[in-house]
């Protein structure tokens, strides 16, 4: 057998196993949780092709998209990856609010900034425009104790409440993993 086949009888055996797992689970909340907990392992052994089999929804890409930039981060700088305290204080979305459910409006998703220090990640109705982000930026440059030096960036647009709040998970939870805390202006979705 080659090496390629062999590889992808592999990454067929895993996802099979990781898609039985994945299907016994009831909420889609904890589809989402879970497809984390088996991707970050498999990833280690595995390639592209497992991450493809594992791949179950926008927000689950984004998920293990930026965990594993997290992850990739942590081996090249030499902090740990603790996945475990990361999932306990960051707060997941809750897939089964009546906003999660129903809300289908255009979200941007923005970080806030000074230099190259993240002060938070969050999210925003797109027919507000960038007044969210703008009226955060006072509260960033008072941290930082300068005048005028924060500012954002839209990162990326999102349909429906529920993917942008996942997309927004994501970029928190992988900040917490590089640097073993919560950006400083996360105050309610990260503890």
């Amino acid at each position: 057998m080659s090496a390629a086949a062999g590889s992808n009888v592999r990454a067929t055996t895993v996802a099979h196993t990781t898609a039985t797992a994945y299907s016994g689970i009831t909420s889609a909340g904890d589809r989402r949780q879970s497809v984390l907990v088996f991707a970050v392992p498999l990833l280690a052994i595995g390639g592209a092709e497992l991450m493809t089999a594992l791949i179950f929804s926008v927000a689950t890409v984004v998920t293990v998209t930026t965990t594993q930039q997290a992850i990739n981060y942590c081996k090249r700088h030499g902090c740990s990856v603790n996945l475990t305290k990361a999932r306990t204080a960051v707060q997941r979305p809750d897939s089964n609010s009546n906003k999660a459910r129903k809300d289908r409006n255009l979200y941007i998703g923005y970080e806030i900034f000074y230099g190259r220090k993240t002060y938070k990640y969050g999210i925003s109705l797109a027919s507000r425009g960038v007044v969210r982000p703008q009226e955060q930026l006072r509260a960033c440059n008072f941290y930082f104790g300068v005048l005028g030096g924060c500012t954002y960036k839209i990162i990326t647009r999102k349909v429906g409440y529920l993917n942008a709040r996942w997309w927004e998970h994501g970029r928190i939870t992988a900040y917490f993993i590089m640097h073993g805390h919560c950006p400083p202006g996360q105050l309610k979705s990260c503890k």
